[in-house]
């Protein structure tokens, strides 16, 4: 079929089939789950982020270690800690590899992200994905790494299931590629970046416990995160999404008014586009864009009730929407989604 148009009404369309893709992959249905194109091999997030696979990674190993009542502060700390380790590479190996890291742990001695990433490259596997950043330039690299021939790599992720790809990979390490992964690594993660992290982390968990920035809670407590090197990029979305993260792991309420929203650029140009003739600022287009889909979105789909759209879900899915867009135009920005068959 035709691909959704760039308007309010296809946005909504969009959100409803990649919805619509969520609970037939759930309910086991074969792929592909949608006619749509683009939709077939395109890797979108899901309209609720806690339903993606890494979220959901996150939350199982959160639940290993449930909050004591005795140290409710301490616990939270961590949890933000861990979400912000996991988030730093991003790929559910990364995340499995290095698992749940306690703060006791990591005043002795801080955690080697760059060995763990290092021993998932030399095995083939990626290390930091290709979804958001600071990780993504890394991604990239590793497949240069990987593929210095960019016919090869094409070849390979056409023909090849991801079990074979690794296989491959293993075999094309060498000691240039690994010294080029690591100085590249080695951006992403040190001990001094640890440190003021861990630092921030406390810092954020105080102020909600002690309640000195509920008003601005999302965007102030956002820039205390963003102040940490790496995670001030997307114009503050990246670091205002791991709040987001942990407030859901971990319970919390989040605040979602609308002029603490953050956007970044694509998300802008996406909202230009669906909204030519619109000279508002780019907040208010956001939010005139969750009224116009909260109408539009439907009570029930595949016979399940619909979640409840929040702004916070529309401003992610517009970034999507963006990437969708791109792919129709021919200028897709992330490697083809291949069923893991």
């Amino acid at each position: 079929g035709r691909p959704f148009p760039a308007t309010v009404e296809g946005f909504c369309s969009f959100m409803v089939e990649r919805e619509r893709i969520r609970l037939r992959r759930a309910r086991g249905d074969p792929w592909p789950w949608t006619s749509d194109v683009i939709l077939k091999h395109l890797r979108v997030r899901n309209v609720k982020r806690q339903h993606d696979r890494s979220s959901v990674f996150m939350r199982r190993l959160v639940n290993a270690h449930p909050i004591r009542l005795d140290v409710v502060q301490q616990t939270m700390e961590e949890y933000l800690w861990n979400l912000c380790l996991w988030r730093r590479f991003g790929t559910l190996q990364f995340m499995d590899k290095l698992g749940y890291v306690p703060i006791a742990v990591a005043e002795k001695e801080m955690p080697d992200l760059v060995k763990v990433a290092m021993d998932l490259w030399r095995s083939g596997l990626h290390a930091c994905t290709d979804a958001y950043g600071p990780a993504v330039r890394c991604h990239a690299l590793e497949l240069a790494a990987w593929h210095p021939n960019k016919d090869d790599l094409a070849k390979t992720w056409a023909i090849d299931a991801p079990s074979v790809r690794a296989k491959r990979r293993r075999t094309a390490v060498t000691e240039d590629g690994l010294q080029r992964v690591k100085k590249a690594y080695e951006q992403l993660w040190n001990e001094k970046i640890g440190l003021e992290l861990l630092t921030k982390c406390r810092a954020v968990v105080n102020a909600l416990f002690t309640g000195t920035d509920q008003q601005g809670q999302l965007k102030n407590l956002g820039a205390l995160l963003a102040s940490v090197p790496k995670q001030g990029g997307s114009d503050g979305v990246y670091a205002a999404e791991l709040l987001q993260d942990f407030f859901s792991l971990a319970g919390m309420q989040t605040f979602q008014r609308g002029n603490q929203l953050e956007l970044d650029a694509p998300t802008k140009r996406c909202l230009r586009q669906m909204l030519p003739n619109v000279k508002e600022p780019p907040v208010q287009l956001m939010v005139s864009v969750l009224n116009q889909s909260k109408e539009l979105w439907p009570s029930s789909i595949e016979e399940q009730p619909s979640v409840q759209l929040l702004i916070t879900d529309v401003r992610g899915m517009v970034a999507e929407f963006d990437r969708y867009l791109r792919a129709v135009e021919g200028r897709p920005t992330r490697m083809p989604f291949r069923p893991m068959l």
